[in-house]
């Protein structure tokens, strides 16, 4: 199942039933990094759950253009895996990347990638938000460039 069937199932259902989908596999340079940190990855898979896809059905953030249309989810495993670039959000207790695309005229596709994340007894590499942002706010200090 692609990306864009589970969202729209998820959406049309509306509720969330715990449902994971793989949408790809962390970069080889994000392993590269955190072994040079003395931290390994329990999984190389990437999920996204359909309660991460739920926040978007109707979301606040619409109005500053800064949601995902939902018809372009399938940008977000193209993203997964073959981000523009990679970064540390150096901000967050645990470290979290984030993958940039081009999505529109000085916007970017970001999804927040945690990885190592425990949910329900299961470990995973776990795709806990998407957003559009502005490219510039990529240059902010608080994320430091890995690709």
């Amino acid at each position: 199942m692609s990306l864009q069937q589970f969202a729209d199932e998820v959406f049309a259902d509306g509720k969330k039933r715990g449902k994971t989908l793989i949408i790809g596999t962390i970069q080889s340079e994000i392993k590269l990094d955190y072994e040079s940190k003395g931290f390994f990855l329990e999984s190389e898979e990437v999920v996204i759950d359909d309660g991460t896809l739920l926040k978007y059905k109707v979301n606040t953030k619409e109005k500053k253009e800064a949601v995902i249309d939902k018809s372009r989810f399938a940008e977000v495993v193209e993203v997964v895996n073959n981000p523009a670039h990679i970064y540390e959000d150096t901000n967050q207790r645990d470290i979290v990347y984030v993958g940039t695309r081009d999505y529109a005229t000085g916007k970017v596709l970001k999804i927040v990638i945690h990885p190592n994340y425990k949910k329900k007894g299961k470990v995973f590499n776990y795709a806990k938000s998407i957003g559009v942002v502005n490219e510039r706010e990529m240059n902010h200090p608080q994320f430091r460039i890995i690709k």
